[in-house]
């Protein structure tokens, strides 16, 4: 195990000279450059952003997870060489001309003396919108690697959440991929994903299984201690759905008809009927197949109604013929109300 997220926090650094440049570079501080590229990765002397010494505050040396407002800078070794870089996001960029994406800039990270501007993200397939301006996340993914990861949020085009994560190897910012659930609930004013530390990311995501609706999803950092690791969402046997309070948007969904479902996950399973009218609520989604990109393509929709009772449909699809019951293939809307489908 080589170095987990330990360093400090700057809260004492004047926003102003990381977001203008007002402070300049220190003396001992090298300038690299050769590190120029197409004018979108600087170096700290053309960007004029700079990185000056701070207040040390101390991060939980065995955090897998750390939020953090957007100008503080961290001391931390970000690829295991047993020196400690200086890192630090700004929503600033100091690009001369920088990239407006979705109408939106994008962030610039700087790892001591090399800045990564909003320009250079998009070069490396970030094409996140609508950008967490207020923090950043650091990572120690996989703390048997030696790497930590840098995670940028974006809340979409319409509330579709979206966390882009880099490393620093090699003097390089890689991209790693992102996963699509957002790491902090403002509603708790907490983490609200788990990193445990063995190359895995678990949340609560957006799935689209019969309906829009919320699930346990996970993802895995694959080939973790190479410098080009990739993230890699994991295929579950079976999709937990997240359970709410309906009643105050689209409505509980309830039987459009009398209609039957299995009692087990199978086709020739007993038949039980579940009258008109009646609030029911989808448990968990078991995969039967995958389809692309890891995902369901179909399986048995777990369901609940009355007092605890329980039964299952089949569903492969969103077609007219998509959730198979006792009684036959049916839309999913002919059978339920209130069904909710993001636009």
């Amino acid at each position: 195990m080589r170095g987990k997220i330990f360093g400090f926090v700057s809260t004492a650094l004047p926003v102003a000279c990381l977001l203008f440049g007002g402070c300049g570079a220190q003396e001992d501080q090298q300038v690299n450059d050769t590190l120029v590229e197409s004018g979108t990765k600087q170096s700290v002397e053309e960007s004029g952003t700079g990185v000056t010494g701070a207040a040390e505050v101390l991060i939980a040396p065995d955090s897998t997870i750390e939020r953090l407002m957007q100008g503080s800078v961290v001391s931390v070794d970000l690829d295991g060489d047993g020196n400690q870089e200086v890192l630090t996001v700004s929503s600033e960029s100091s690009a001369e001309e920088p990239s407006f994406i979705g109408g939106e800039d994008l962030p610039e990270i700087q790892v001591s003396d090399q800045v990564f501007t909003g320009q250079y993200l998009y070069e490396l397939g970030c094409y996140g919108e609508n950008p967490d301006w207020e923090s950043w996340y650091l990572f120690d993914i996989d703390v048997n690697d030696s790497y930590k990861e840098i995670g940028l949020y974006f809340d979409g085009p319409s509330g579709d959440p979206q966390t882009y994560l880099f490393r620093f190897a090699e003097g390089q910012l890689i991209n790693l991929g992102s996963f699509y659930i957002c790491p902090y609930s403002y509603f708790d004013e907490k983490i609200q994903i788990t990193v445990p530390g063995d190359g895995t990311i678990t949340g609560v995501g957006r799935v689209d299984l019969v309906e829009t609706n919320f699930a346990t999803r996970m993802w895995k950092l694959k080939e973790a201690d190479e410098p080009d690791a990739y993230l890699e969402e994991v295929p579950l046997e079976v999709y937990e759905l997240a359970q709410y309070d309906r009643t105050m948007g689209i409505g509980v969904i309830t039987t459009r008809q009398e209609i039957a479902v299995y009692a087990d996950k199978s086709l020739d399973a007993a038949g039980v009927s579940i009258s008109e009218g009646t609030e029911v609520a989808f448990l968990r989604f078991h995969v039967s197949a995958w389809g692309e990109d890891a995902w369901p393509e179909e399986g048995w929709m777990e369901l609940t109604w009355g007092d605890g009772q329980t039964g299952y449909f089949f569903w492969s699809g969103y077609g007219e013929d998509g959730v198979t019951t006792p009684d036959g293939s049916f839309l999913a809307e002919d059978l339920f109300m209130n069904l909710s489908h993001a636009g």
